[in-house]
């Protein structure tokens, strides 16, 4: 769900956006869903009031059908190779083996050299488009 707040004059106006989340259980056999909406409080009483609070948009998300139960738990498997742990879908054909070997799902490097990321944010405005620009420098090259 994508909302976009439109710009508040360098945040000067002091309102930041709410969210609001209705519960809806189905009846009948029509499925549930969760109605999420986006609002700033005008009245500050900490929910949504139609009328009241300026409306900034709202979504309603249907829940999907019931999935197969999951297996034992033991559906991923983890492989150290190097410096690295690889975390890979076990192949149900093969037990103990990956689905894709050439493509893990995660891989998490082993950290020992102690090293933290260098992360900058810095604000933008190009061409009307104001935000942010985050950047993550791992120092790898």
């Amino acid at each position: 769900v994508t909302v976009n707040v439109k710009d508040g004059e360098n945040g000067l106006n002091g309102k930041t956006p709410k969210v609001d989340l209705l519960r809806v259980q189905g009846k009948n056999g029509n499925p549930s869903h969760t109605i999420v909406t986006f609002y700033t409080d005008e009245n500050n009483d900490g929910k949504y009031t139609p009328g009241t609070d300026e409306l900034l948009g709202s979504e309603m998300i249907k829940d999907g059908a019931k999935g197969a139960d999951g297996r034992d738990g033991k559906s991923l498997l983890t492989v150290k190779d190097g410096k690295e742990t690889k975390v890979y879908q076990e192949d149900p054909a093969n037990p103990g083996q990956p689905l894709n070997p050439e493509k893990p799902l995660a891989v998490i490097r082993d950290g020992v050299d102690g090293k933290s990321p260098t992360v900058t944010a810095v604000r933008k405005d190009e061409a009307g488009h104001k935000g942010v620009e985050i950047t993550v420098d791992n120092h790898d090259g």
